[in-house]
This record gives C-alpha cells, structure tokens and sequence, in this order.
C-alpha cells in the first residue's frame, strides 16, 4: 500500500480574518511543521496517537484537535475538524489527488474536575430511632410511613410472581 505525505502544522489555530477567509495562526513564534506518511488503512485512532507523538504533547496534561480546510474555488472552506475513519479516509483522498490539504493541530489543555469527596456509606446501616433515611451530600431525607408502604408492597409483589410460568411465557411469546 502506498502511503500518502501530509504536512503537520502545529501549535495554532484556525481564525477567520477580515475577508471572511479561515487562516492558520501559529501560536508560538516558531514555525512547528512536520510530515507524516499515512496509508490508506489508517484508521482515526493510529492518526491522532501518531500525530501527538508527533508534537510530543503530554496527553495526561493536553489534548489535540485535528483539522484541515477543504479546496473549494480557489479559496478554503470552514476547517474541517478530524475526528472519526471517514474524515481521515477524506483527508488522505484529498491529498492523494493533489489539494495539499495539510492537519492543523491545535493543542486544547485538559479541564480537570475535582469531585467532592465522599465517604464510604454503607446502605445497610443501623439509623438511629429505627427510622429509613435516605443520604445525600450529608442531608438526610426521612423516608416516611407511605413511602415505607409503597416499597413494601412492591417487595411483596415481586416476592410473590412465580418466575417459573414468567419464563414459560415469555418462550411461549417467542415464538
């Protein structure tokens, strides 16, 4: 299989300027521009995995978005973001028949989410003065006389179905 050479710019991003064009800015003040050979078999997962090895990202730390302007009338359309086989396949496609289309990488920093911590509740515990709560972010909702009703009769009901004619039926429905 022939593989195709594609020119990588990165770090940057894409802007529209004043004439309505999409234009690539570099972020930094040093040109970054490498090439890559790809095969018609690559899939979107090998690209992305090839192309941050590429940059030398910290993926712990970063993320990459991939992009790349379709030829349309001698000037450029929208960026075209890369992110499944199908787009990757057009890329390739595109450069094989001479557009030059090259990847904009443009690097997007990981938001990292602290979440609360919670501790470990065992939902079987004892409540105090034998009433059923329910904890939530350390409030307590009081599981009433009704709602006590309510769960005790559907425990009862299920209870109570025979499963054996339960699967009987559900063959004879089957069929």
């Amino acid at each position: 299989m022939d593989s195709t050479w594609i020119a990588i710019f990165y770090f940057g991003e894409f802007i529209n300027d004043d004439d309505g064009k999409w234009i690539w800015k570099r972020s930094g003040s040093e040109e970054m521009v490498d090439g890559i050979p790809i095969s018609p078999c690559t899939s979107y997962h090998d690209l992305y995995c090839e192309v941050l090895n590429i940059c030398k990202v910290d993926s712990s730390s970063h993320e990459i978005e991939m992009r790349f302007l379709l030829p349309r009338s001698g000037q450029f359309s929208v960026p075209v973001k890369i992110t499944s086989d199908k787009q990757v396949q057009w890329l390739i496609s595109l450069n094989k028949n001479n557009f030059h289309c090259p990847i904009c990488v443009t690097l997007v920093r990981k938001v990292l989410v602290e979440h609360p911590q919670v501790e470990n509740i065992d939902p079987f515990h004892e409540v105090e003065n034998d009433e059923m709560q329910c904890e939530l972010q350390n409030e307590s909702i009081p599981f009433d006389g009704e709602m006590q009703a309510n769960y005790d009769n559907e425990v009862n009901r299920i209870e109570n179905i025979n499963w054996d004619e339960l699967e009987i039926a559900q063959d004879n429905n089957a069929r």
